[in-house]
């Protein structure tokens, strides 16, 4: 699967191929999705009617081939490695304002799901992220109380769901600024959830930070 030239931002890829990855274009100023060109910068429509408990979504690629086989390698096939080189596609640029970010967290994984894989993946892009840009990594800032797949679920489901199986952890946040750390946001429930959370612990602003993201319905996106 690698092709290992130079000329590219991330050594396991050869520029040809840097040059084919689905990148997210005219993102949405607070939830990320990709909208029309004439739309640059503003919000869309969904973020108009109802604004997300995050303050702004970056989301560098969509989910879509190779990103989503690669994001499956890393956590389905079990291939930590994945995650080390995914961690370099988000850390290619470009990068949230991290002058304006005080610590990363990150997704917490159930401890079956750490059982079962041996690792977390939102865990580890973070923790490659921390090391890249020397921000401090905050651990057990949330807590997964109960394991859900949600891959499969309505978008209704998904926010339903969430809620019972995330708690806020222990750590102290109060007046932090707080970047969450992802692989792939789909309906933005978990996302959300998560920041709502670490708000209520005290977190003064909370930006998200994904390799990738599933797009949205059109009718969702155009302001």
């Amino acid at each position: 699967m690698e092709s290992l030239t130079t000329n590219s931002p991330c050594h396991f890829l050869c520029q040809h191929c840097w040059l084919q990855l689905p990148v997210v274009h005219n993102p949405c100023c607070q939830c990320g999705e990709s909208l029309p060109r004439q739309f640059r910068g503003k919000r869309c429509l969904r973020c108009q009617q109802k604004p997300p408990a995050y303050d702004y979504c970056i989301s560098r690629f969509s989910f879509s081939s190779p990103i989503d086989q690669w994001i499956r390698l890393g956590k389905d096939k079990r291939q930590p490695e994945w995650m080390v080189r995914l961690a370099q596609l988000m850390w290619s640029g470009p990068v949230p304002p991290l002058d304006m970010v005080d610590a990363l967290v990150y997704i917490p994984s159930h401890w079956q799901r750490l059982l079962w894989r041996g690792y977390n993946p939102a865990a580890m892009l973070a923790g490659q992220i921390s090391r890249y840009s020397d921000i401090p990594l905050l651990d057990h800032t949330l807590l997964r109380v109960r394991h859900l797949e949600q891959r499969h679920l309505r978008v209704n489901e998904r926010h339903r769901q969430i809620r019972t199986s995330m708690q806020g952890g222990q750590q102290p946040l109060a007046g932090l600024r707080l970047l969450l750390i992802e692989d792939v946001v789909t309906s933005g429930a978990t996302a959300n959830w998560a920041a709502q959370l670490l708000k209520q612990q005290g977190a003064a602003m909370v930006g998200v930070w994904t390799l990738a993201r599933t797009p949205a319905p059109q009718s969702h996106t155009a302001p």
